[in-house]
């Protein structure tokens, strides 16, 4: 949703942000021209309004916009300099700059100001659809900046801190003392970004687990349900060659008890999955799943 809205602002501006504490008549009139892309009504209005709030980032930039497609390009830029020297979205402000300098033949500054643009966090799906950015792309030079906003874009494809997990992908029979009492498939999903969980037991049970990196605090939180309504949710990290969560685990009745795990991959390719559960807040623990994991078709 993020990418899809940043696309448009850049290809026709951003949704109504009064300017002052009401919808003021020339701001109102602004946004109805500049949505109904009559360019030079718009770009009119906003002259009046940037003349009396040289502050107004946001007007700035949609004067920009509203230049460039007029095609007074230099123009253009100007008001999208303004905008970025008020604060308005770097993103944006560089992304439309960008474009701006593209379609005006300035080949050497667009490819310097895209470059800021990615480094902002321009979506490689603006790289990859803006049809202003057409006369860059068969330069070699588009190539190479469009990879970097694809790192960037994508971080858990290629940053060490998502692969955490990594160890416990695939398929795997669990066994608990010998027995075999399920199958568990760990998947990753969402370029990389989040490890699924399908258990079934031996008996048919199943639940399933959401498994991610918070970028906020650098943990794991994993969020388990079965199909008995019994939920899980934990926090935890990697730590001294394991992963280590503690949490709650709370049955469809309501009651709930603390939890913790600890996967630990061994040197053979097997992994030692651990739960505890604790009835007295964490002072005292008692087993509740020691099981090992051997991939599917692994020697036993």
């Amino acid at each position: 949703m993020v990418r899809v809205a940043l696309g448009l602002a850049l290809a026709a501006g951003v949704s109504r942000n009064a300017w002052a504490e009401g919808p003021a008549p020339a701001a109102s009139r602004a946004d109805e021209a500049f949505q109904a892309g009559r360019w030079s009504d718009a770009s009119e209005i906003y002259e009046g309004i940037t003349s009396r709030e040289p502050g107004n980032g946001e007007a700035w930039f949609r004067l920009g916009i509203s230049r460039r497609k007029l095609k007074r390009y230099d123009p253009a830029a100007h008001a999208l300099e303004r905008a970025s020297a008020a604060g308005f979205s770097a993103v944006q402000t560089l992304g439309a700059l960008a474009i701006t300098r593209a379609e005006q033949g300035e080949r050497e500054r667009a490819f310097e100001t895209l470059t800021r643009a990615v480094d902002a966090g321009l979506p490689v799906s603006v790289l990859e659809t803006h049809p202003g950015l057409e006369p860059l792309r068969a330069d070699a030079r588009f190539a190479g900046i469009r990879a970097a906003a694809d790192r960037k874009s994508h971080p858990c494809e290629r940053e060490p801190r998502y692969a955490a997990l990594d160890f416990w992908l695939g398929d795997w029979d669990v066994y608990r003392a010998g027995q075999r009492v399920g199958h568990n498939r760990i998947l990753k999903a969402e370029r990389g970004c989040v490890v699924l969980e399908s258990w079934t037991d031996s008996s048919g049970g199943t639940g399933r687990s959401l498994n991610y990196l918070d970028p906020a605090t650098g943990r794991w939180r994993q969020n388990y349900v079965d199909e008995n309504g019994g939920v899980v949710w934990y926090e935890g990290e990697v730590r001294d060659g394991a992963l280590r969560f503690l949490g709650e685990n709370v049955g469809a009745d309501g009651k709930s008890r603390r939890a913790r795990v600890v996967l630990t991959p061994r040197s053979d390719g097997t992994v030692h999955h651990l739960i505890e559960h604790s009835d007295d807040g964490g002072k005292t623990w008692h087993g509740y799943f020691d099981a090992e994991y051997r991939r599917v078709g692994a020697a036993k």
